[in-house]
């Protein structure tokens, strides 16, 4: 039981961190879920939202979709954080 409490909280901050950030660029986030066999941020897609738009708008959609995706890995850091190792 403490194995799935402990995966749960990391399930929680992973998707929380996709939720927090969409809804940041305004993004509509409508559910988060997590469960036992799944967890999953539902939110809207900038690039989906600007598919009719100009060029330069879906560029821009295009980088809050990858800004929202990289949320987890800035989560997974702040909760388990490791020193950078200096490269050669």
């Amino acid at each position: 039981m403490a194995r799935w409490k402990d995966d749960r909280r990391k399930r929680a901050l992973h998707e929380a961190a996709h939720a927090v950030v969409a809804r940041k660029l305004g993004l509509a986030v409508p559910r988060v879920t997590v469960r036992k066999d799944r967890a999953h941020a539902l939110h809207e897609s900038a690039a989906y939202l600007a598919q009719t738009a100009d060029v330069a708008t879906q560029i821009e959609a295009f980088e809050k979709d990858a800004i929202v995706a990289q949320a987890r890995y800035t989560a997974d850091v702040y909760e388990y954080p490791h020193p950078l190792e200096a490269l050669d």
